[in-house]
């Protein structure tokens, strides 16, 4: 066999035409497909072939078939030792991989989850056949995690998951890696024995339980190494080998000594043949490149879950006991009404939260407004560092999620699992504190009243979190919208998810191909494609440039409004919003999904709500008398406050209303795209009120949400005297300012109730 790395990666064709032979065609073979790029980067798939003979072969008239279609045209030429990269989107892929070149296009496109790839000869025979599939036993990197689906052995067969591996892994989590049209990273002539199974004891120990970790493999019996390194906060030890005996069954086996508690043991397998040929279980490119178990902390839950960010990185582990400190000094401020200054560290508490903006006048959103530069996010690596330790309330046994990214945010973190390991159905979790703890509290009891009103809603609630062991206080706990979301709520998750984001500072991706660039430059600043971003913003700006030639026509509009939304899913969330007096979640703070491929109508689902029950920009009795009709084109702010409010903090700054009015109170802002148009139509207004009426009856009243309210009392109590001890505080004082808390918002339950039923004229 030809080594490739001894060869000049591509040659012309034509020079090659004598040379080629059609009596080696056993020797080109299917050597690399990137079926699920990151970052939502559809259109850039490719299969890679491999002539691993030593003469050229000539490919014209084959075809690949199944999952795509392609036929080589006439002349097709590999050189020996060659290859040919066929792909979905040339342009996409020289702008990602330049200088490689791609011999043409397939039809159709490679499913992210499973799919099959025949490689079949002028004569209809099939050379060479794939069938790849997501999970395990085949490798889970490719799928999304930037590695490509790369094949040991050319000599190998193409159906066997042995024979696969990920490609090297980029430095971040949303570069697309592989190496088309070059020498496989894990390239070998010999892969090494095949190792079938690796099973451990248990996926939690007893501190100072000894291990056994077993291992088979298909054929022979090579030499087998145990690799463990054991993992404890800021640190892991150097890697230690332990050989494996045979047992009678066959299977081999070594044992690791018992280890102390809160610590994680990294387990790998090394199988090496009699000619040297060695193979490691898991790769080293894969997502989780170790089995992991973990020695119990003995951390149990009270009234709600533990959770533990576990930073192995001596780096993350530093940032994680600043944050603690940082968590304990906003801690002490206690609840109760929020603070409009800047505080004693100079931050802004409006607008520098968790997904906020800074404050700034809305301008003409016709024209692109871009924020500031910043610095950029930290990397976010496809093989994380850190572990997340989830003990749940029932079993009361820790689950340990290994090789995960737990990532700092402005008043929390956000902890991405691995889509083959969720926590309840769930990759993606935001774990936040705020400044002000009201509004840690009260977003939960948004997210309920939405899940109670029907809608398909983020799951949330509260952890008490643990960084390295040490109690950092309990957290507001909810779930990012992904397609995890989707598919727990079984919503086709193929559409497209907009984020709206009212500083109109968002940019469109460079991806875009150039007959699919937005034409409104304003409705893309203000609207983040989370899913397909580099499939251009067509669908979107066409909703809202109909919108916007329908308003003022009521039928037309009606018709547009049926036609394109899920009526009674957008007339619910619009009356919880005014229930809460979200005054933050008309034209921000929502998510705007299209779906595509099943209904083909537009939804609107809840985000940050830590502006809900009066809770930020105003008291129970301020907010409570928002207008019925807010948000709607035409609104007004309350004819008593129709006067510019004074909400200056230390520094004298004023808080004039965002928008656009220079009068008003300070939470007052005009309505966004969809809540002015749909607000003001009449026939769907007065679904609104009906829709009003019956949740004031059936949700939002002391009898049914009031209970809701109160029993935070009971779950939160150990959580504040808890969080006082720790940070030397009085816990008594600390339970007092929950008690009115929780008085306060029982009051907006009632004022606002109050206020909704006499405007509603019942």
């Amino acid at each position: 066999m030809l080594c490739p790395s001894r060869i000049s990666l591509l040659l012309p064709v034509v020079a090659l035409l004598a040379s080629a032979s059609s009596t080696l065609v056993a020797q080109v073979v299917i050597n690399e497909i990137f079926y699920h790029a990151p970052d939502d980067l559809e259109r850039l798939e490719y299969v890679e072939l491999f002539n691993h003979g030593t003469e050229a072969v000539d490919l014209s008239g084959w075809k690949l078939t199944k999952g795509v279609q392609y036929t080589f045209p006439d002349p097709s030429i590999i050189p020996e030792g060659g290859f040919v990269v066929i792909c979905k989107d040339a342009d996409l892929f020289a702008q990602i991989y330049e200088g490689i070149a791609v011999s043409g296009e397939f039809a159709k496109a490679l499913s992210n989850r499973s799919d099959k790839i025949n490689l079949k000869n002028a004569d209809g025979k099939t050379v060479d056949s794939v069938e790849y599939h997501d999970r395990s036993p085949w490798p889970v990197s490719p799928d999304g995690y930037s590695a490509s689906l790369e094949r040991l052995s050319p000599e190998g067969p193409g159906d066997a998951a042995a024979n696969w591996a990920p490609s090297s892994l980029s430095d971040r989590k949303r570069q697309p890696a592989g190496t088309p049209g070059a020498v496989n990273s894990v390239y070998t002539e010999a892969p090494g024995p095949v190792i079938t199974a690796m099973t451990v004891g248990a996926s939690v120990i007893a501190p100072n339980h000894t291990l056994t970790v077993t291992a088979e493999v298909s054929e022979g019996t090579p030499d087998m190494t145990l690799l463990y390194r054991i993992a404890s906060p800021g640190e892991e030890s150097s890697e230690t080998a332990v050989s494996m005996a045979r047992q009678i069954d066959g299977r081999y086996e070594a044992k690791v000594p018992g280890q102390a508690a809160n610590r994680i043991i990294r387990l790998r397998v090394k199988a090496t043949s009699k000619s040297g040929a060695s193979r490691i279980f898991p790769h080293p490119h894969e997502i989780r490149p170790a089995l992991s178990v973990y020695v119990d902390g003995g951390f149990e839950p009270a009234k709600i879950p533990v959770v533990q960010f576990f930073n192995v990185g001596a780096q993350e582990h530093a940032e994680g006991e600043a944050y603690r400190t940082r968590h304990s000094e906003r801690g002490g401020r206690g609840f109760g009404r929020p603070r409009f200054g800047p505080d004693r560290g100079g931050r802004q508490p409006f607008g520098q939260g968790v997904d906020r903006g800074r404050e700034r006048p809305r301008g003409d959103f016709r024209r692109p407004r871009w924020g500031r530069e910043e610095a950029p996010p930290k990397p976010i690596r496809p093989q994380g560092r850190s572990a997340f330790i989830y003990t749940d309330l029932e079993s009361k046994r820790p689950r340990l999620f290994d090789f995960v990214n737990i990532v700092e945010r402005k008043s929390g973190y956000k902890v991405r699992l691995h889509k083959d390991q969720p926590l309840h159905g769930m990759t993606t979790l935001n774990v936040l504190f705020e400044r002000d703890e009201g509004t840690t509290i009260n977003e939960t009891l948004a997210y309920d009243l939405y899940r109670l009103a029907g809608n398909a809603t983020p799951a949330s609630g509260f952890f008490r979190v643990l960084i390295d062991g040490k109690v950092a206080g309990y957290h507001l706990w909810f779930e990012q919208l992904n397609g995890a979301f989707f598919r727990r709520h079984e919503i086709d998750d193929e559409g497209n998810l907009y984020k709206l984001i009212w500083m109109g500072n968002h940019r469109p991706s460079k991806y875009i191909p150039a007959d699919q660039q937005p034409r409104r430059m304003d409705i893309v600043g203000r609207h983040e494609k989370k899913t397909h971003p580099h499939e251009g913003y067509g669908d979107l700006v066409s909703l809202i440039e109909a919108l916007e030639d329908a308003s003022g026509s009521d039928e037309p509009l009606a018709a547009l409004i049926e036609q394109h939304f899920d009526v009674d899913q957008v007339v619910t969330y619009f009356a919880v919003n005014a229930l809460l007096s979200h005054w933050d979640g008309f034209f921000n703070n929502y998510f705007l999904y299209h779906d595509v491929e099943g209904t083909g109508k537009w939804s609107l689902f809840p985000w940050d709500q830590d502006s809900t029950w009066s809770m930020r920009m105003g008291m129970p009795e301020d907010l409570s008398i928002m207008p019925l009709n807010f948000g709607a084109e035409g609104a007004r702010p309350p004819e008593a406050d129709a006067v510019e409010v004074d909400r200056g903090g230390r520094d004298g700054r004023r808080f004039r209303g965002f928008g656009g009015r220079r009068r008003g109170p300070g939470w007052w802002r005009d309505g966004g795209d969809i809540s002015r148009p749909l607000l003001a139509h009449p026939a769907f207004f007065q679904r609104y009120r009906e829709r009003l009426q019956t949740l004031l009856e059936t949700a939002f009243n002391e009898h049914t949400f009031g209970p809701k309210i109160d029993a935070l009392i009971e779950t939160l109590g150990p959580e504040v005297r808890l969080r006082a001890t720790t940070f030397d505080r009085d816990p008594d004082q600390a339970m007092d300012a929950l008690r009115a808390t929780v008085s306060r918002l029982r009051e907006h339950l009632r004022l606002r109730s109050a206020f909704l039923h006499r405007e509603l004229g019942e």
